[in-house]
C-alpha cells in the first residue's frame, strides 16, 4: 500500500503531490481520484497517479483501487 499526500490551495493550481513522502508534483503528469462516502451504499475507491521520475526522467503510473468486494 502506497502513502499518498495531495495538498492544493485553489482548484486550478497544480497541486503537491507526495508518495511514500517523496515529493513528485515536480513531475506530475496526471492524477485521478474516485471517492465518495459510504453512507447508503458501499462506493468503489481509486486513485491513479502519473509523474515523472526526476532521477531517471521515466514516467511512472502507480495507484490503488479497492471495489469493496472484500468489505
Amino acid at each position: 500500500m502506497k502513502r499518498v499526500r495531495i495538498e492544493f490551495d485553489k482548484i486550478t493550481d497544480v497541486p503537491e503531490v507526495w508518495l511514500d513522502g517523496k515529493k513528485v508534483s515536480k513531475g506530475l503528469a496526471t492524477l485521478k481520484i474516485d471517492w465518495n462516502t459510504n453512507t447508503v451504499t458501499l462506493k468503489p475507491k481509486a486513485y491513479k497517479l502519473e509523474y515523472f521520475d526526476k532521477h531517471s526522467g521515466v514516467l511512472k503510473i502507480t495507484g490503488e483501487a479497492n471495489n469493496n468486494d472484500s468489505i
